[in-house]
């Protein structure tokens, strides 16, 4: 088995690329979340987990990893799912 890596540059946290191309591969490799809602998915994360950590709501509470999670690396599978963006559009 061959294993290619891509290095590409980084982007900027709050860039979304534009959506021309609907290949698979390339919906799952843009962004798809924008900053407001990436802060807020953020917010909820931390504070699920930090009710949990405390006891004050269950297990389930450590399930804030996933919005946290999505908010770090600025993708949500669902969102690529059914062709959802939050990101904002630059007009030309």
């Amino acid at each position: 088995m061959t294993w290619i890596i891509e290095i590409r540059p980084r982007r900027a946290l709050n860039e979304c690329p534009q959506h021309s191309s609907t290949s698979t591969k390339e919906t799952f490799r843009t962004k798809n979340v924008g900053s407001i809602d990436r802060a807020l998915r953020a917010i909820v994360g931390l504070a699920l987990i930090a009710l949990a950590a405390t006891g004050t709501v269950g297990w389930w509470g450590y399930l804030g990893v996933i919005p946290l999670a999505t908010a770090a690396i600025g993708w949500c599978p669902p969102y690529a799912l059914f062709g959802w963006n939050t990101c904002s559009t630059k007009s030309q």
